[in-house]
């Protein structure tokens, strides 16, 4: 009998393998082994045990400095979304690991390649090993390059682009467009925190912080769109 099949090349998430062999063995599910005895033992479930616990990592320091203004519980809940198994899921078949999964004969037939299980467990895998391979900053640089997307397949779009709910919030009820002001800078270039102040007119008000002048103005526009749908119009 022949060796397993091999992946296409030693690429993924936007990184680059020094050893090839460790992305093959993440994508390398354990039904392949059934069939080539060579390949027993060689699958990826180790590097999906250590690839969960970056992931976890990961996003926890990425939604804490990414949403200043969150409180724990709301940062609690998007990581439990974010690190789901439909979210890594979705993540792996955007990022075509799907479609580079080596799976054995029998589990080819029985459709593995779409369940949610093996994909966010070979997405976990290859995390995993990017980090054995390039350390933690590869593995922390792929993974974020990834949270976007998967940030927009776990909220709401008011949540997701809130500066364009608003204004679309403000059209519906024949108000101004909203001013946008950085108002302080402080901190080195490479820990920069920004304050903005948010103007609706003609009776609102809001400040909030980002690490960028993009994150803070997010931050106040939430702030507004809680506001404006509870009832409020008031100065805050």
């Amino acid at each position: 009998m022949g060796g397993p099949p091999r992946d296409g090349d030693g690429e993924a998430l936007g990184y680059r393998f020094a050893d090839p062999a460790l992305l093959r063995r993440a994508l390398t599910h354990r039904s392949v082994g059934a069939e080539h005895p060579a390949a027993a033992g060689q699958h990826n479930e180790r590097l999906e045990f250590l690839g969960d616990a970056v992931v976890g990592l990961v996003v926890s320091a990425w939604l804490f400095r990414e949403f200043p203004d969150r409180p724990e519980g709301e940062l609690t809940r998007l990581r439990a979304q974010l690190v789901r198994g439909p979210t890594l899921a979705s993540l792996a078949r955007r990022y075509r690991i799907d479609e580079r999964l080596l799976l054995g004969k029998g589990a080819q037939v029985q459709g593995a390649r779409e369940h949610e299980r093996v994909l966010a467990g070979a997405f976990e895998a290859v995390v995993g090993a990017i980090f054995v391979d390039g350390g933690w900053e590869a593995a922390r640089s792929s993974l974020e390059r990834c949270l976007p997307d998967a940030l927009r397949l776990v909220r709401p779009p008011s949540q997701a682009n809130p500066k364009g709910a608003l204004q679309e919030l403000l059209a519906k009820l024949n108000r101004p467009a909203p001013e946008y002001r950085v108002v302080e800078m402080e901190g080195p270039p490479h820990q920069r925190r920004f304050t903005v102040q948010l103007r609706c007119p003609p009776d609102v008000t809001v400040r909030a912080q980002g690490h960028s002048r993009q994150a803070a103005e997010e931050a106040a526009a939430r702030l507004v769109l809680e506001r404006l749908r509870a009832g409020s119009s008031q100065v805050l």
